[in-house]
């Protein structure tokens, strides 16, 4: 049986028992799709969940821990609480012995990250908010700048991965199931890097100051030179068309009203 999954532009098909489905298909809720079509006119990345039913938890946990190599060329295993791989070329991949939702998320995530960049887009640490009825802001930090803050306050689409896809009219923005995301793709109008300390302001940045800028949010599990390779690429061109922001806030309550009135946030109802 199969399941269908769309994020960030890509196709997701699972391959698992119904019990397994079902379990992924409350987990993902509205990033389930129709079992036809494809996105962006690819073959879906198929990913094969095999596990035995009496050690399946179907309960959501968060990712287990795996640890991800090139074993050949272009093809990707995992090993420790996770097992499994990931084909790039074939896009395919598989679980072994899942024992539940957490090696679940592991795969998809680290196949996003591998095949986002290969198909022109970025995963990126970072929170998907509205700006104005067509727009929408990429709020990155690392931990500690206040991004996870800031997205509760503000009602983000997601808090923790978006994805970011140069286009000829712009740079688009959407958002993934992590945390509890719900489907948003808007136009973006500004990607903000949020840092802690030193005076509070605003600077825009382009070029290689941007690249710079976003290159420690990049979602990388594994280092694969053809992947490196168009991530590089995409920086640059997320640089040079995209109003990428490196905002220096200030700490406690003064925080959120500082975001809204530089940036114009919208709250977005939950």
């Amino acid at each position: 049986m199969g399941l269908r999954l769309s994020i960030g532009g890509e196709e997701f098909r699972l391959v698992a028992s119904p019990v397994v489905l079902g379990a992924v298909a409350e987990r993902y809720g509205s990033f389930v799709t129709p079992a036809t079509g494809t996105s962006r006119d690819r073959d879906p990345i198929t990913i094969e969940i095999r596990c035995r039913p009496d050690r399946f938890a179907p309960a959501y946990e968060r990712p287990v821990e795996a640890h991800a190599r090139e074993s050949a060329p272009g093809e990707i295993t995992l090993a420790g609480a996770v097992c499994g791989h990931y084909s790039i070329a074939a896009r395919q991949g598989s679980i072994e012995d899942a024992s539940g939702l957490g090696a679940v998320d592991s795969l998809l995530r680290m196949a996003l990250s591998a095949a986002l960049p290969l198909d022109g887009a970025l995963l990126l640490h970072g929170a998907a908010l509205r700006q104005g009825r067509a727009g929408g802001i990429a709020l990155c930090g690392a931990s500690g700048s206040g991004k996870s803050t800031a997205a509760a306050a503000l009602g983000a689409f997601c808090d923790e991965l978006v994805v970011l896809r140069p286009t000829e009219n712009g740079l688009e923005l959407y958002s993934t199931p992590y945390w509890t995301g719900r489907p948003f793709r808007a136009r973006c109008a500004a990607v903000v890097c949020l840092v802690r300390g030193g005076a509070p302001g605003v600077v825009s940045l382009r070029g290689a100051a941007a690249a710079r800028a976003l290159a420690p949010h990049v979602v990388r599990y594994v280092a694969v030179e053809r992947i490196d390779r168009a991530v590089l690429g995409l920086l640059c061109s997320i640089g040079s068309c995209a109003d990428v922001k490196l905002a220096s806030c200030p700490e406690g309550d003064e925080f959120i009203s500082f975001l809204t009135g530089k940036l114009r946030f919208e709250k977005n109802a939950a």
